[in-house]
């Protein structure tokens, strides 16, 4: 069965600044980042699941930008993603924590085999699942950063947002960086990753609403794309990124919540003007 929402597409037009500091990443630092990191990634579609949710769509041929995949895969604007080579049978110091966070996700990467020991058929789902989540390398070793991601997906419990039963809800966990969405009481978008403001630029807490959605507009700063943008209070809001989240642990944006593109899409497809968005959470370092 196919889950597709259909969304209006907002007009074109400028990102308009309206109070606050600026938060816009600069273009050319941001730029320079990236051809340093040499990071890129391509992430497989499938279902998206947490515990017995799971979702499961595909792509219509055709479709206008304004047509929303719920399983897009979540993917960077460059999808040349490295593969370093190595002993895939090597088990990966993060072995156990990554193991039991894909246990909980066997509809979407496969099963695995909790024993805290690499075996083809673990190297295989690890692999899936780095591609998904934009790591630098799709090696299918458990190494310390694939468990740092799998810890902070495994913690993001939809009890900690606080979402009321009777609407739709973004959640924004600042503590973990990640974000999903709920709908009368269960979750229909599982946790994703997302790189939330940095020292001095925190996004902040509370709960606010969706009050403009453009699937395509710019920066009036700085000039640069902010696809499937969602402002949810002053000049904060969501919106699609190309460059890598793990590049830098300590880098933030500007206070915009930063998702990779598929996930940017996904949820702009789930939300409206009036949907909740709440911040919750502390990011380490702001």
């Amino acid at each position: 069965m196919e889950y597709v929402y259909l969304a209006e597409e907002a007009p074109r037009g400028k990102h308009t600044r309206t109070r606050g500091r600026r938060r816009r990443e600069n273009p050319v630092s941001r730029a320079a980042k990236v051809a340093f990191a040499g990071v890129a990634a391509a992430a497989v579609a499938g279902s998206i699941s947490y515990g017995a949710v799971s979702m499961v769509g595909h792509d219509t041929a055709g479709s206008d930008s304004a047509q929303i995949d719920l399983a897009a895969p979540a993917r960077t604007s460059d999808e040349r993603a490295s593969r370093s080579g190595g002993n895939c049978g090597r088990t990966g110091t993060g072995q156990a924590r990554v193991e039991r966070y894909l246990s909980t996700q066997a509809a979407r990467f496969g099963q695995i085999t909790m024993d805290a020991k690499q075996d083809a058929a673990d190297c295989a789902v690890i692999k899936k699942f780095q591609a998904a989540v934009a790591l630098p390398t799709a090696t299918g070793i458990a190494d310390e950063t694939t468990a740092e991601v799998a810890d902070r997906l495994y913690k993001s419990t939809p009890a900690s947002c606080g979402a009321e039963t009777d609407k739709t809800t973004v959640c924004v966990d600042l503590s973990h960086q990640t974000l999903w969405v709920m709908r009368d009481g269960s979750v229909i978008f599982a946790p994703v990753v997302v790189r939330t403001g940095g020292p001095g630029l925190a996004t902040p807490t509370g709960e606010y609403e969706i009050t403009e959605k453009k699937v395509e507009t710019v920066s009036s700063e700085y000039g640069t794309k902010l696809p499937y943008w969602q402002r949810f209070f002053e000049d904060f809001g969501l919106h699609a990124t190309d460059t890598s989240l793990y590049t830098d642990p300590d880098d933030g944006s500007h206070g915009c919540v930063n998702l990779l593109a598929g996930d940017a899409k996904t949820v702009y497809g789930l939300t409206d003007v009036g949907t909740e968005v709440r911040v919750f959470g502390h990011r380490a370092g702001t």
